[in-house]
């Protein structure tokens, strides 16, 4: 499996994609990881992409759907993580601090709302991005629907300290670090029991 980083503006630390290894290791796959260095798609598209709502914040969904088709020419093959500035929302929700496209070939995540220290964000967002990366292979499979207050019915994990549980603020990817942490583990036995399985078909 390849994945191909984009940091769309700003600039992140490489070290923001360590964790990605780490699951894929505990799911059992084989994962490159590569970081662009020159943007894959012309200046002209991405402005088009940004769609800035009555909140000042910008649409994750439609970015992620019409981005997917322009990556999908360059290299449809690769997952690809995009990471930005920007502050986003989707759908209903208010803000996200990430979102998958819904064929699980990209995953656009913000910094916006990870802290206000480099720290802070440097601690978060591996974690925040190995989440969305495991939305985009699958986890939790459909039909495990967990509610949630903010997201209503979705598709996370029940179990606490599992990277798949719902992310819904900072002291949560706080709290999941903690875990990680103290677990040396990123899944519980039933996400990566999911993930594995998924792995070898």
């Amino acid at each position: 499996m390849r994945i191909r980083a984009w940091q769309l503006d700003g600039d992140v630390a490489s070290d923001a994609f360590d964790m990605l290894p780490v699951l894929a290791r505990q799911c059992g796959l084989n994962l490159a990881v590569t970081i662009e260095s020159v943007p894959p798609l012309p200046e002209h598209v991405l402005p088009e992409l940004w769609v800035q709502t009555d909140s000042g914040r910008y649409d994750a969904s439609y970015f992620l759907q019409f981005v997917d088709l322009h990556l999908a020419s360059v290299d449809a093959e690769a997952h690809w993580i995009m990471l930005t500035n920007k502050p986003l929302t989707s759908g209903d929700l208010n803000f996200v601090f990430a979102a998958t496209a819904d064929n699980g070939r990209a995953v656009l995540a913000s910094i916006s709302d990870l802290g206000r220290s480099p720290d802070e964000r440097r601690r978060r967002l591996p974690l925040l991005l190995a989440h969305e990366f495991g939305h985009a292979v699958g986890l939790p499979k459909p039909g495990r629907l967990v509610y949630d207050n903010r997201h209503g019915a979705g598709h996370h994990c029940h179990a606490h300290g599992c990277l798949m549980h719902s992310l819904n603020s900072v002291a949560e990817l706080d709290s999941l670090y903690q875990s990680v942490l103290a677990r040396n583990l990123l899944l519980c036995p039933l996400c990566e029991r999911e993930c594995t399985q998924a792995s070898g078909e």
